[in-house]
């Protein structure tokens, strides 16, 4: 459906050097392709291993092209993490019926206390995103440390967050006075240790792969 949607948008405004596939991530070595830059947002983190799919996606890049990735916080995702434990507890599952009973279950005074933002996210109120939200059949969580991990393992250098709250990177570069502090993965574990939730949506970074 969305990339129905997609084709029939670029259809109208008349779009033309635009080419869509549907497909596995691990089956894209397929298209013998190399792209310059690289696109994977929400997708990693449910893969069954999100690090073949990052490494199959690293080898379709071009030497010095550049991947934005987007990962979910396992910091940031605490009262997630929280609310998916009582989603097994209570035996709940995917469907309508399920998700009704669990929102007016997280709205109620009954509560945990970790989750008592969760309605504060506008996926909450509709059934198919608080599916995705709450009750998505795989969901990894991510740390820095295993990102610098990873990256690392891949020869891709990482060269900065992009993140919506200017207010979080003026903060950052408040207390982080290194030229360079932003490129500082150590520096970024840091603040977040300290700021729990600097990557609320989830973690969004630039990285390069480095020529060999």
């Amino acid at each position: 459906k969305s990339l129905s949607f997609a084709i029939r948008k670029t259809n109208e405004i008349g779009i033309k050097n635009i080419e869509y596939f549907q497909g596995d991530i691990l089956d894209l070595g397929k298209l013998d392709k190399k792209f310059d830059l690289i696109e994977s947002s929400g997708v990693l983190h449910h893969m069954e291993e999100p690090f073949k799919g990052l490494k199959q996606l690293s080898e379709l890049l071009n030497n010095n092209g550049i991947m934005l990735i987007g990962l979910y916080s396992d910091i940031a995702r605490r009262d997630i993490k929280k609310a998916r434990e009582i989603i097994r507890e209570k035996g709940l599952q995917e469907n309508a019926n399920d998700i009704r009973k669990y929102r007016k279950y997280i709205i109620s005074n009954q509560v945990h206390s970790e989750m008592v933002n969760i309605p504060r996210s506008a996926d909450f109120f509709s059934l198919s995103a608080c599916r995705d939200l709450l009750f998505h059949s795989q969901e990894h969580r991510y740390t820095i440390p295993r990102i610098k991990n990873e990256i690392n393992k891949l020869g891709l250098n990482f060269i900065g967050f992009q993140h919506p709250n200017n207010t979080i990177i003026s903060k950052f570069s408040d207390i982080y006075r290194d030229e360079k502090a932003y490129l500082n993965l150590d520096y970024w574990e840091d603040f977040e240790n300290n700021n729990p939730n600097t990557f609320k949506t989830m973690y969004q970074f630039w990285v390069q792969k480095l020529s060999r």
